[in-house]
């Protein structure tokens, strides 16, 4: 539990120094593969008590309801036209993303994706580039 939230707290602070604050309160999105699962619940709960330590930052922690890179994609959607300033995202699939994370950084927005599956011989097997 600990190192979950040193993770968060981590990526946190990393998007926190990416993000280029518009109002006073710095939006962070958070977004799991999936809502009711315990990891992502855990991140969760560590990112809302690094948000109240770091103050004037809001946690918004949301997901689609099935892994599905469609309903992800949906949802990162909707964070792009609430004009969140970094988004977090654990891919369902992190090629399907790319259009979109792309979207993100169009709009100024910061965003990442956390976590990446590993290839047969562990090395990591990132998503296409978003540049």
């Amino acid at each position: 539990m600990k190192l979950k939230q040193l993770l968060t707290c981590t990526l946190m602070a990393s998007c926190l120094a990416l993000a280029a604050p518009v109002s006073a309160e710095v939006k962070i999105a958070l977004v799991a593969k999936s809502l009711g699962n315990g990891f992502f619940e855990a991140a969760n709960t560590g990112a809302q008590q690094a948000a109240k330590e770091l103050g004037d930052v809001k946690v918004i922690y949301t997901g689609p309801t099935t892994t599905t890179a469609e309903a992800q994609i949906e949802v990162l959607n909707g964070l792009i036209a609430q004009g969140v300033d970094a988004i977090a995202v654990s891919a369902n699939d992190p090629d399907a993303l790319v259009p979109v994370l792309k979207k993100s950084h169009a709009a100024r927005h910061q965003s990442g994706v956390m976590g990446f599956r590993r290839r047969q011989g562990g090395t990591p097997n990132p998503p296409q580039s978003l540049q």
